[in-house]
């Protein structure tokens, strides 16, 4: 992947996200810990669940995430990991443990945050979210 490569922006109803997957073997509290350290963010435990529909099982399975959404600023962000219950959210993302979603504002400079994202050492590795990630659009509705 090129080191200008950029996270793919998904319009989700007239919201705009950044999408970066993380491949770090740490439990979800950890990770959003050090995302908090090193972003300067406050990522806490949502009390809410995203909800995919299983079309083998015919029930949804519902998806924890951590958000910290920032009014003063006009930002969101949102850790989710991709397996949860021997399931995956985005099946064809089987090498990211984790999803970063950020809903920039004005100010955001995508390549200074996947800099900060692969400054993390326990990172092992940070890439713009890629391929087909409809999946994933249908889902964010956070």
């Amino acid at each position: 992947m090129s080191k200008n490569a950029k996270p793919i922006l998904l319009d989700v109803e007239s919201e705009s996200y950044l999408i970066w997957g993380l491949s770090i073997g740490f439990a979800d509290y950890r990770v959003a810990y050090l995302l908090n350290n090193q972003l300067e963010i406050s990522l806490r435990a949502s009390d809410s669940q995203l909800p995919k529909f299983n079309k083998k099982t015919g029930a949804f399975q519902y998806f924890n995430y951590f958000e910290d959404i920032r009014e003063d600023d006009f930002t969101a962000h949102f850790l989710i990991k991709n397996s949860q219950n021997n399931q995956l959210l985005v099946s064809n993302q089987h090498l990211m443990d984790y999803f970063y979603v950020l809903k920039p504002n004005y100010k955001t400079d995508s390549q200074e945050v996947l800099r900060k994202l692969r400054s993390i050492n326990e990172i092992v590795a940070a890439y713009p979210a890629h391929g087909d990630i409809l999946e994933f659009a249908q889902l964010i509705n956070i």
